[in-house]
């Protein structure tokens, strides 16, 4: 079984690692080891101390270099084209450039050819000096990496001045490698810079001529095109047929105007239905004078013969010329009005005419101005290609001049600002930054081991562990006693000072408030994980105390491979337990009589002790001995409460066939003894065999194992102390 804890102990240890520690958790882990913690941190930091105390002296010069955008030439290929340094982050990505350059490793292999032979074997490593088969190139490799190695570049942002540092044992070689550094590059920068202006000189010649050949390729395309199409100006010909469309709309627009004015003539015609009266009051018709004067002269002739009827007969010649004048002017009138019909439905008729081939006229100006839109959006394709063409060969040639003027200039971007001094003082070893370092050194490992330590201890250690990984709630803890025999621990609780009595006091204070009232009779087994955990001298305290309070309390050994209650009270095992159960002896109306049981007082209170009563290797029999279950029934009867004494669940399985008998379960675990998955599966054990588990005894704990612990113990002793 221990075995089995030891497999799972590992995987605890694993997962320990990704938990997250809180404040106070952290706070009581470094609490509990504070002094191997204070030893390491201590160790650690005045070694990182001393090493670094003990290093050579360095100095350190400085050089400074200035970029100045304002004289810059755009001269290289890729600047030709992209001109890149043209926004707001010109200055940072011209300085980041030049750091980036200061510290390659071309720019160090030509410093480290500009040096004198005393000058790099100050730079060679001790290592490469004693070694005689080491090559030129190898030796040339090794100054270039210590060079690169002592040599910082830096730049305060928004300014445009770059720093060149350069630390070495010799405070003059400082100076001569970071001067020769910076004019190095300069000289270098100037060599590369006349060469690419070179080279894009030529190649800006290139591309000016091409660019000349294509633009001419390309005009020559558009004007055939225009040829093609009949077209001078594209342009003008859309304003044309953009005018005619309107021209068009407009002209169908009126026709439409007079349609509908002369077919409102038409229907009020129809309307009138060929009356004469309704006819003459249309002014388009009763207006006209031809039809009015024919109408007026049938008037009048009307009026006549009302005056002739009245003094002739209806047959008189006078009369009857008259009806003749009347029949022959009202048909030239007819006639008339007819004529005017007909030259609106002929109207009628033209307009409609008018309008189709108006709109005819439309549709094919509108397929014109369709086949023009087509013809217009190549042109412009072909124009905006030869007005880019243009704009690159323009500006092409312009640099092109540019760059050929330049290259008869040596102008740079970057330029000498400071050339560096001897170096005065030593920066380092600096002592500020030393004891700065030892002490974050200090501080972190006075936290890391102590976290470093409990990720890989599985063992039960604080209050915490117990709560967290037991699941169950402390009835009462035992502080550690040293320099004790077992029997002196047995009745600790006994003793004069009144603070080793609390501790067992408030146990059965723990189990008042969470049983309430001890019913009589109550029965309790105490067991742990594994040996020497305390939990017998656990049980002889608990059952002391609780005796004093003024219950009959027996106390049970059910240890019945290694029993120890007897040795703490000096008596022999030959009567208990399986003395009496293997004997012939009914359960005596006297127990105390009984010389097999031979139960013994063992305190002047009422506390009894029940011996085990000899040994066995399988306590499975005991237990299932039905002469246990008259045993147990009457100590029932005789006893307030009995405690039971049981090997370590952890190990045997005694406490499991011993719970059966008893009502609750206590469960005892030492300080840094059982581990936390043996006590989880140990309880878990338990409470498959159906005990209650009231709480756990936290024994032997040590100094400093909580937070507040050497507060609390010296409150405890102080308030034991005063005068009553």
């Amino acid at each position: 079984m221990q075995q089995l804890g030891d497999n799972n102990s590992s995987a605890e240890n694993n997962s320990k690692l990704v938990e997250l520690i809180s404040v106070a958790e952290l706070y009581q882990i470094v609490l509990q080891r504070w002094i191997i913690a204070i030893s390491a941190a201590s160790f650690l930091s005045v070694l990182l101390a001393i090493l670094l105390f003990n290093q050579p002296p360095k100095y350190q010069a400085e050089a400074s270099l200035i970029v100045d955008l304002s004289s810059a030439k755009v001269v290289e290929v890729q600047e030709v084209i992209e001109e890149s340094l043209k926004n707001a982050s010109a200055l940072e990505m011209a300085v980041y450039t030049h750091i980036e350059n200061l510290k390659s490793k071309s720019l160090a292999r030509d410093v480290a050819k500009s040096l004198n032979q005393s000058q790099r074997d100050n730079l060679l490593n001790k290592d490469v000096i004693s070694n005689s088969s080491i090559n030129d190139e190898e030796i040339l490799d090794n100054i270039i990496e210590s060079i690169k190695k002592n040599l910082r570049v830096s730049w305060a942002p928004n300014s445009q001045v770059i720093r060149v540092f350069f630390e070495n044992e010799n405070p003059n070689l400082s100076k001569t490698i970071a001067n020769l550094y910076i004019k190095t590059y300069i000289k270098k920068r100037s060599s590369q810079r006349l060469q690419l202006t070179e080279q894009a000189v030529n190649f800006l010649n290139e591309q000016s001529i091409e660019l000349k050949e294509m633009l001419d390729d390309e005009e020559s395309n558009l004007l055939d095109y225009l040829k093609a199409n009949n077209l001078v100006s594209v342009e003008q010909k859309q304003i044309t047929i953009t005018q005619r469309i309107s021209d068009l709309t407009k002209s169908i627009t009126s026709s439409r105007i007079d349609l509908l004015k002369i077919q409102s003539h038409i229907e009020q015609i129809k309307s009138s239905r060929q009356n004469l009266d309704l006819l003459m009051n249309l002014p388009f018709i009763g207006g006209k004078s031809v039809v009015l004067s024919r109408y007026n002269e049938l008037i009048n002739l009307k009026r006549d013969q009302i005056v002739l009827a009245e003094t002739y007969f209806e047959k008189h010649p006078r009369v009857l010329e008259n009806m003749a004048n009347q029949d022959a002017v009202s048909e030239n009138l007819w006639i008339t009005i007819k004529q005017c019909i007909e030259e609106f439905n002929n109207e009628e008729a033209r307009i409609k005419y008018e309008i189709a081939s108006l709109e005819e006229a439309l549709t094919n100006v509108r397929e014109e101005s369709s086949k023009l839109e087509s013809i217009a959006a190549q042109y412009r394709v072909m124009y905006r290609k030869i007005e880019g063409q243009r704009d690159i060969y323009e500006h092409i040639t312009s640099r092109f001049n540019e760059t050929s003027i330049s290259q008869q200039i040596d102008s740079t971007t970057i330029r000498v600002l400071d050339e560096a001094s001897v170096p005065k003082e030593v920066i380092w070893p600096n002592k500020k930054v030393i004891i700065s370092s030892a002490g974050v050194l200090f501080c972190i490992t006075f936290i890391l081991v102590p976290v470093i330590i409990e990720c890989f201890d599985n063992k039960i250690n604080t209050f915490n562990d117990i709560e967290k990984y037991t699941g169950k709630k402390i009835l009462g803890w035992i502080k550690e006693f040293k320099g004790l025999e077992s029997e002196e621990l047995s009745k600790i609780c006994l003793s004069k000072d009144a603070m080793e009595n609390e501790s067992f006091s408030a146990i059965y204070g723990s189990l008042r408030l969470k049983l309430g009232t001890l019913s009589k009779p109550t029965s309790f087994l105490i067991t742990s994980t594994t040996r020497n955990e305390g939990k017998s001298i656990v049980a002889s305290n608990l059952a002391h105390s609780i005796s004093q309070i003024g219950y009959k309390v027996l106390l049970v050994d059910f240890d019945f491979r290694r029993p120890k209650q007897h040795t703490y009270n000096k008596l022999n095992n030959t009567s208990g337990v399986i003395d009496w159960l293997y004997s012939d002896n009914k359960v005596p109306d006297d127990i105390f009589g009984d010389s097999t049981l031979g139960i013994k007082k063992i305190s002047t209170s009422n506390n009894y002790l029940l011996r085990s009563g000899g040994t066995s290797v399988s306590p499975v029999n005991i237990f299932d001995n039905i002469r246990m279950d008259r045993l147990i029934s009457r100590l029932k009867q005789e006893f307030d409460i009995i405690i039971y004494d049981t090997p370590p669940i952890g190990l045997l399985h005694d406490a499991s066939l011993a719970s059966s008998f008893c009502d609750y379960g206590i469960y005892v675990c030492r300080q840094r003894v059982a581990t936390r998955s043996n006590v989880r599966r140990s309880i878990s054990i338990l409470e498959q065999s159906n005990a209650k588990i009231v709480g756990i005894v936290f024994n032997g704990l040590e100094k400093n194992t909580t937070p507040g612990y050497i507060n609390y113990i010296a409150d405890k002793r102080k308030y034991y102390s005063q005068d009553k």
